[in-house]
C-alpha cells in the first residue's frame, strides 16, 4: 500500500507536460513516484481492567518511587555490615622491595654486615583484632536502628503512593459516574424531544415546546465535555502511577455506589485513631531517631576511652646479593603483640563532638513530639470528617430516592397534561443534581476513609482491602510482614 501525495502527483503530471513524450521526463517522474512512502502499521490498542486492589498491587510492584525506596533500604542495610567490620579481625598482605643506593653500612669496616646488602625484600601478612572498642560496639546498634528507620521511611513512601493511586482511581470512577448521569439525562431529553415533535405534528405541541427541549439538550453538552476532561486528567495520573502503556485503555471495575452502604462504626474509628501512634511508620521512625541520637551521645563519650587491639605479623625478609632472591635467602620475621591507644589531648574536638550529639538528641525528641501531635491531630480530623461524610451519604441517598419519585410523578403528570414543561425540567434537574451529589458524597467518604487509613499507618499491602472499601463494614486488618 502506498500513501499518495496530491502535491507530488501534480509535480509528476507537470513534468510530463514540460518534457512531452521525451525520455528526459521519465527519470523525474520516476523520482516523484519513488517518494511515495509506505503506510505505517495501525496501532493496536489493548484493554486493561483493574479493580482497586489490582491497581494498588500493580503500583507497588512497578512504581519507580517504591523501587527507589526499597533500594534505599537495601543501601542502608550495608551500613550494618560496615559497622560490624570494626569489631571483627582485619587481615592484610604486603610485599615490598627496596634498592639501597648509598647507606651508612657502605662505610669501610661495616660492609661485612648482612644488612648492608643492596637488595631488600619484605613480605608478610598482618592481622589486627580489636579487643576493646566500645564506640564500635555502639556503632553496630546505631546502624541496626538506622536500618529500621529506613524501613519505616519506605513504608511511608509506599503509603503515600497507595493513597495517590486510590485517589486517582476513585477520581476517575467519579468522572465516569457523573458522565453516565449526564448521558442518561441526555437520553431522556432525546426521547422527550422525539415525543414532543410527534405531538407538534399532531397539533398538540407548539414550536416553543420543541425549542425549549432542544435548548435543554444542548446545555448538557458542556457538562459532558467537563466530566470527560476531568476523567482524562485523573486517568492520566493513574496511568502514570501504574506505568500503563500509552496505547492501552483502562477499565476500572470498582464502582462508586451507595447501594448496601454501611459506614465504619464509631467504635472502630476510635480504635483506629487510638492506635495511630503505634501503627504509624513515621512515629516509629521518629522514636528510633531519638534513640539513635541518645546512643550517639554514648558513642561520643567513648572517644575519651582508650582502645585495645591485638596485632600479629607473619613476615619473611630477604637480603640477596643478586636482584632475584631464592628460597634460602628468606628469613622468618614473625611477631605478636597488642596496642593501646590512649586519647590525651585533641584541642577540644571530642568535647565539641559530645556537645553536638547532645543537641541532636534534644532536636530528635522535639521532632518526635511534633510528629506525634501532627498524627493525633490528623487522625482525629479524619475521624470527624468521616463521620460527617457518612451522614452526608445517608442524606444524599434519601434525597436521590425522593427526587427520583418526584420526577417519576411529574413525568406522568406531564404526559397526562396536568404538569407544565417547566415543572418537568425542574424535576429532571433536581434528579440529576441529587444523583451527582450522592455520587460525590460516596466518593468523598472513600477518600476520607483512605486518608484515615494513611494517617493511622495501615500496611500498604492491606490498604485496598482493610475494612472492605466496598461495604465499609468493620473487619480485622491482617498484619503485614513488610516493614
Amino acid at each position: 500500500m502506498r500513501i499518495r501525495f496530491p502535491f507530488l502527483e501534480s509535480l509528476r503530471r507537470w513534468s510530463f507536460r514540460i518534457g512531452g513524450a521525451s525520455k528526459s521526463a521519465l527519470p523525474l517522474a520516476a523520482l516523484f513516484h519513488s517518494l511515495a512512502l509506505p503506510a505505517e502499521p495501525p496501532v493496536v490498542r489493548t484493554t486493561v481492567s483493574l479493580s482497586i486492589r489490582q491497581a494498588v498491587e500493580r503500583g507497588l510492584a512497578v512504581s519507580e518511587e517504591a523501587r527507589i525506596a526499597s533500594s534505599q533500604t537495601r543501601e542502608t542495610a550495608t551500613g550494618v555490615a560496615v559497622a560490624k567490620s570494626y569489631v571483627l579481625p582485619e587481615v592484610n598482605g604486603q610485599f615490598q622491595y627496596t634498592r639501597t643506593i648509598r647507606t651508612l653500612l657502605t662505610i669501610p669496616g661495616l660492609a661485612g654486615l648482612p644488612f648492608g646488602q643492596a637488595n631488600n625484600y619484605s613480605m608478610g601478612i598482618g592481622v589486627s583484632q580489636p579487643l576493646y572498642r566500645p564506640g564500635a560496639v555502639l556503632g553496630i546498634h546505631i546502624a541496626e536502628d538506622f536500618l529500621k528507620v529506613a524501613k519505616d521511611q519506605e513504608s511511608e513512601t509506599r503509603l503515600d503512593l497507595v493513597l495517590r493511586i486510590c485517589q486517582a482511581y476513585y477520581d476517575t470512577v467519579l468522572a465516569d459516574a457523573l458522565a453516565a448521569i449526564s448521558r442518561a439525562q441526555a437520553a431522556q431529553l432525546d426521547a422527550q424531544l422525539r415525543d414532543v415533535e410527534l405531538q407538534r405534528k399532531a397539533g398538540n405541541a407548539s414550536d416553543l415546546d420543541v425549542l425549549r427541549i432542544r435548548v435543554n439538550r444542548e446545555n448538557i453538552e458542556p457538562q459532558l465535555v467537563a466530566v470527560a476532561n476531568s476523567r482524562d486528567d485523573a486517568l492520566f495520573a493513574l496511568g502514570e502511577l501504574l506505568n500503563i502503556e500509552k496505547n492501552s485503555d483502562l477499565v476500572l471495575t470498582d464502582p462508586l455506589t451507595a447501594d448496601g452502604f454501611e459506614p465504619v462504626s464509631d467504635e472502630e474509628l476510635q480504635r483506629m485513631v487510638g492506635t495511630a501512634l503505634v501503627t504509624r511508620p513515621s512515629v516509629r521512625a521518629a522514636k528510633r531517631m531519638a534513640g539513635i541520637r541518645e546512643t550517639q551521645i554514648k558513642q561520643a563519650r567513648t572517644s575519651f576511652y582508650p582502645t585495645v587491639d591485638a596485632i600479629g605479623n607473619l613476615g619473611e625478609q630477604a637480603f640477596p646479593g643478586t636482584l632475584i632472591p631464592n628460597s634460602r635467602d628468606f628469613i622468618d620475621n614473625w611477631s605478636v603483640g597488642f596496642q593501646i591507644n590512649i586519647p590525651l589531648y585533641s584541642s577540644g574536638r571530642r568535647k565539641a563532638q559530645l556537645k553536638a550529639a547532645e543537641e541532636r538528641a534534644q532536636q530528635a525528641w522535639l521532632s518526635l513530639k511534633l510528629v506525634q501531635d501532627s498524627v493525633e491531630s490528623q487522625a482525629e480530623e479524619s475521624r470527624r470528617e468521616l463521620r460527617r461524610s457518612a451522614e452526608l451519604v445517608s442524606t444524599r441517598t434519601r434525597t436521590t430516592a425522593q427526587a427520583a419519585r418526584v420526577f417519576e410523578l411529574t413525568e406522568l403528570a406531564y404526559k397526562q397534561g396536568s404538569a407544565s414543561h417547566l415543572e418537568l425540567d425542574d424535576a429532571r434537574l433536581n434528579l440529576r443534581q441529587s444523583r451527582a451529589n450522592e455520587t460525590q458524597a460516596v466518593h468523598d467518604y472513600y477518600l476520607f476513609y483512605l486518608r484515615l487509613l494513611r494517617t493511622v499507618g495501615v500496611p500498604a499491602e492491606s490498604f485496598s482491602s482493610a475494612n472492605s472499601l466496598m461495604s465499609h463494614k468493620p473487619a480485622t486488618v491482617k498484619k503485614s510482614s513488610s516493614p
